[in-house]
Parts: C-alpha cells; sequence; structure tokens
C-alpha cells in the first residue's frame, strides 16, 4: 500500500515511479539504522565517523544512500558485482 501511494506521489509530482535504485537507497538506510541505532537525517554523515566499520560496509551504505539516484549501483546484483565485498570462508 505504502509503495502504491508513493508511486501515485511521484507521477503527480512528475517523477518517474520508483525503480531499483531506490531500493538500493532503502537497503542504504537499513543498513545506516541497523548499524547506528537510528533512521539517517538530513544531513550526511559518514558512518565511519559514527561508528568502527569495515572499508566495504561504508561504502555500502554510502552508495546506497547517495543523493543522486545515477550514484547509486543500478540494482542489487550490480553492487554485488562490482563491490569489493568479503568472501567469508576460513
Amino acid at each position: 500500500m505504502l509503495a502504491r501511494s508513493l508511486a501515485v506521489f511521484l507521477r503527480q509530482a512528475g517523477q518517474a515511479a520508483p525503480g531499483p535504485r531506490d531500493d538500493m537507497f532503502a537497503v542504504g538506510v537499513l543498513v545506516h539504522e541497523m548499524l547506528t541505532g537510528r533512521p539517517p537525517t538530513g544531513n550526511v554523515e559518514p558512518l565511519e565517523d559514527v561508528r568502527s566499520v569495515p572499508p566495504w560496509l561504508a561504502e555500502l551504505e554510502r552508495r546506497c544512500r547517495a543523493a543522486e539516484p545515477s550514484a547509486r549501483w543500478a540494482d542489487a546484483g550490480s553492487a554485488l558485482a562490482s563491490g569489493s565485498w568479503p568472501t567469508g570462508g576460513a
């Protein structure tokens, strides 16, 4: 219901309907909130200033929350393909 309301609002405002880059923004918001315990504010604070995190996690949060949609990954597959993520294992 909320997504439909947002899509209607954006169309009325002359903006395109939400897409994968908007989903990536939501991922960044979730990452920020999980790591800091609060939602992000309007002014962008580097995650590293709030909490000690590995560089790859700071990159994920920063790129996903970029104000300009073109600065975000196109979708989750693009993020996985281009990031320097940990490989896990031993």
